[in-house]
């Protein structure tokens, strides 16, 4: 997500009360309205970006009121094979890992399998809202993608478990003080940079 929308969007929730209080008022007094008070009274605006896995792997472990993580809503549970669903699932974790070795297919088709369970799904069953996405894929693709490169347990942890507070102090000052999204968005899917 660009900082440019970020900011804006923080402009539009800093300004909401003073916007509702004045009743209705043009989009351009809106907006103007928004940005002074957003200048008003923000010293500053830093929008830290991380990549999905990154994400799942620092914030889920957070236990702020509100906030979508794993701790707070899950556990969250993915079976290794989507062929077999029944036969074995992991869930979310806390782990103490130094880091993560493999990182999730952020390809067209890995998105594809990791949200909807297929490679190919069904484009008008998605937009007519017939399909959702199920998250299931996971573990999965992490398997097929890096099977060579180790057991199916230790794939599996490196995409379901995360980092404790304790374990990620800055980021937990962070998610405590200032205002958190742990949600995956993007204009376009496809491979990193």
């Amino acid at each position: 997500m660009r900082a440019s929308i970020i900011t804006s969007l923080l402009a539009i929730m800093a300004a909401s009360a003073d916007v509702a209080s004045a009743g209705l008022v043009s989009r351009q007094d809106s907006y103007s309205t928004s940005v002074q008070n957003m200048k008003s009274k923000s010293k500053d605006v830093v929008v830290p970006v991380m990549e999905d896995c990154s994400l799942d792997s620092l914030l889920h472990g957070q236990k702020i009121r509100g906030l979508d993580s794993s701790t707070n809503n899950g556990p969250f549970c993915n079976p290794v094979n989507l062929t077999t669903p029944s036969a074995s699932k992991v869930c979310t974790a806390a782990s103490d890992y130094n880091s993560v070795m493999d990182d999730l297919d952020d390809s067209i088709y890995g998105n594809n399998i990791e949200f909807c369970g297929t490679y190919n799904p069904d484009n008008n069953a998605i937009v007519s809202g017939k399909s959702q996405p199920t998250l299931q894929g996971f573990i999965h693709e992490e398997v097929h993608n890096y099977a060579s490169k180790g057991d199916t347990s230790f794939l599996a942890k490196q995409v379901m478990d995360y980092y404790t507070e304790d374990q990620v102090a800055v980021l937990t000052a962070l998610t405590q003080n200032f205002v958190t999204f742990i949600h995956w968005h993007s204009d376009i899917p496809g491979v990193s940079p």
